[in-house]
């Protein structure tokens, strides 16, 4: 088990690491240069016969390799599918048919625990890193990992702390992610397009690893919650999940984590999560998400798990002076009038004004007025 949670695909120290493709060439291109020069010297029936051997030989090692592929479905297992593609790290059919393999075992027949018991996190995240252009592989490794991951708490500490989101953040991240004034990057090309689709996916998978309180503190600590800010904040008209999936994830950032709401306040969260609501005022999702995220960010996280409908929510002082210079409340009364028939947006009004209009030392009442 150690070795398969660091580095199942890594060549044996001190041998080269060597691809398929690569050995086969080896075999082949001796063996046919040397069937045509004895061709070519008169020695024409043996040389045939040297090329048909050399050719044959290669034609099997191929039906062996893509014999292996055609085992490789869910019905053979996770062990089996997890063993064939750290024996053969550098083929992509190999590699495809058991990712495609393990996402159907792990969202259909509830094999995620034992595909993080057998080593499969390191295995899963080696095949990513080893074909990134491959897009479709890519996001059903990412797919898998965030069934893993909602698997157990132990999956999400270990997923985290291997996958290094802030590294794979600003790689897959067009330019516009590094804050660039160039006119060159306003465009969005489609190279960059995918990569925001795979970022998405990216940013949906630390959402769920995010429940653990020590995943929460690391990525404030890392950064990792830095970037995701940066990234909402230059994809807020993004037409594409992104814009959810960062909310997302900050919302479970902020969650039972005084520490984390605060940072978000200072760090010009509320700005941020109002502009992206002004822009796509008319997405009804992102703007519940949105609010979600904002009015929890609100209150003090102990006190609003105790209780969310009685009289021991409480505003976290800092955040709350935060809310109001941003124009939080404001902003949601507007929104709610605009989307009156959003149950969770007329709940968290009602809370609001409940909860402003009681009396709070060095506080004055401050009425949201309908606009």
């Amino acid at each position: 088990m150690g070795t398969n949670d660091t580095n199942e695909d890594a060549p044996a120290e001190g041998m080269p690491e060597q691809s398929f493709s690569s050995s086969v060439g080896s075999i082949f291109f001796p063996g046919l240069f040397f069937g045509i020069v004895l061709y070519l010297i008169g020695q024409k029936t043996v040389g045939s016969l040297v090329l048909v051997v050399d050719v044959g030989f290669v034609a099997y090692l191929y039906y062996q390799r893509v014999g292996v592929a055609a085992k490789m479905t869910y019905k053979a297992g996770v062990s089996f599918n997890l063993r064939n593609m750290v024996l053969s790290p550098k083929n992509l059919l190999i590699q495809q048919r058991g990712i495609a393999s393990l996402r159907f075992l792990v969202e259909k027949r509830d094999k995620a625990s034992r595909v993080a018991e057998r080593g499969g996190i390191a295995i899963l995240l080696n095949c990513m890193r080893r074909f990134p252009d491959e897009k479709t592989l890519v996001l059903d490794v990412l797919k898998i990992l965030r069934a893993i991951s909602e698997s157990s708490a132990l999956s999400r500490r270990r997923i985290y702390h291997t996958f290094e989101f802030k590294t794979e953040m600003s790689l897959r991240a067009p330019s516009n992610f590094a804050g660039a004034d160039s006119d060159d990057n306003d465009t969005v090309g489609p190279d960059d397009s995918d990569s925001l689709v795979v970022l998405s996916e990216i940013i949906l998978l630390l959402g769920s690893l995010l429940a653990v309180p020590s995943v929460k503190d690391a990525a404030r600590i890392d950064g990792v919650l830095a970037a995701v800010m940066s990234l909402l904040e230059n994809n807020l008209s993004a037409d594409n999940k992104l814009p959810f999936n960062c909310l997302y994830c900050l919302y479970e950032a902020q969650n039972s984590s005084n520490e984390n709401k605060e940072y978000f306040a200072r760090n010009n969260l509320f700005q941020i999560v109002l502009d992206c609501l002004r822009i796509n005022r008319k997405k009804v999702e992102l703007n519940t998400m949105g609010f979600m995220l904002v009015f929890e960010t609100l209150f003090s996280a102990s006190a609003a798990d105790e209780d969310t409908s009685d009289k021991k929510m409480t505003f976290l002082p800092d955040v709350y002076a935060e809310a109001i210079e941003a124009g939080v409340f404001q902003a949601l009364a507007d929104t709610q009038k605009r989307h009156h028939g959003i149950a969770e947006l007329a709940t968290m009004l009602g809370v609001l004004r409940r909860e402003m209009h009681k009396s709070r030392e060095g506080n004055d009442d401050l009425n949201i007025v309908e606009m």
